[in-house]
């Protein structure tokens, strides 16, 4: 994936993987209704691209990651769900974190990070793709 895609997401809130070949995004959700229409928007646009993000919550903090499985690495389908994803976050007015503990946001990330990655990693083995 050239560098000026990734560079596009970093200003749109995705951050990268030390990896090189996940993309994350770290948001705070205000209510557990606005949690659950998010969820159902993004299991839906994941349906229409038929390809999955990894999503783990943590309070009413969410942390979305997108990569490719087959071939390894970021793709075309990570750079459309990233954006149908930010349209959804965009529509549901979310733009960041819900509280301002740097501390406590830090572990949160790490959390919900570490959390993916050991999903991607059982998901590349269960496919036989990893």
């Amino acid at each position: 994936m050239p560098a000026s895609a990734i560079d596009t997401f970093a200003n749109k809130g995705w951050d990268l993987d030390e990896s090189g070949d996940t993309i994350h995004r770290y948001v705070g959700v205000q209510s557990e209704r606005d949690m659950s229409s998010i969820l159902d928007h993004i299991k839906a646009v994941s349906s229409e691209l038929k390809h999955d993000p990894h999503i783990h919550i943590d309070g009413n903090q969410l942390t979305i990651s997108c990569t490719t499985h087959v071939p390894p690495g970021l793709s075309m389908k990570d750079v459309k769900l990233a954006r149908k994803v930010n349209d959804i976050l965009t529509e549901a007015g979310i733009t960041g974190v819900t509280h301002t503990d740097k501390a406590e946001i830090l572990t949160q990330r790490q959390r919900g990070r570490e959390h993916n990655m050991e999903a991607i990693r059982k998901a590349k083995l269960d496919c036989g793709c990893g």
